[in-house]
C-alpha cells in the first residue's frame, strides 16, 4: 500500500518504491496490495509495480463465490457476468 502524508507518513511510499525496485533488480514481479484510491494506483504504476489488488478494483469475495467461479470454467474471465471483464 502506498502511504500518504498523515496516518502513516511519507516513509511508506519510499518503502514501497524500494521494494518494487528490489523486485525489478532480482527479476521478480511485484504486487501492490491494499489499493483503495486512484492516487495509490497511479503511484504504484509510476513506480513500476507489475500487479495490484484492493478494494479499488473489487471488494473481497467469499470462499463460496470463488468456488462458484472456478466451477464455471471460463479461463481468462474473472467476472463472467461483467462485460468489462477480459474475454
Amino acid at each position: 500500500m502506498v502511504a500518504h502524508k498523515g496516518r502513516k507518513g511519507w516513509w511508506g511510499t519510499a518503502i514501497v518504491a524500494a521494494l518494487v525496485n528490489v523486485g525489478r533488480n532480482l527479476g521478480v514481479k511485484s504486487v501492490a496490495e491494499g489499493i483503495k484510491a486512484p492516487a495509490q494506483h497511479d503511484a504504484v504504476v509510476a513506480m513500476g509495480c507489475n500487479f495490484g489488488q484492493g478494494f479499488l478494483y473489487a471488494p473481497a469475495k467469499t470462499s463460496q463465490w470463488v468456488v462458484s467461479l472456478l466451477k464455471q470454467d471460463q479461463p481468462g474471465r474473472l467476472f463472467p457476468n461483467d462485460p468489462r471483464s477480459p474475454r
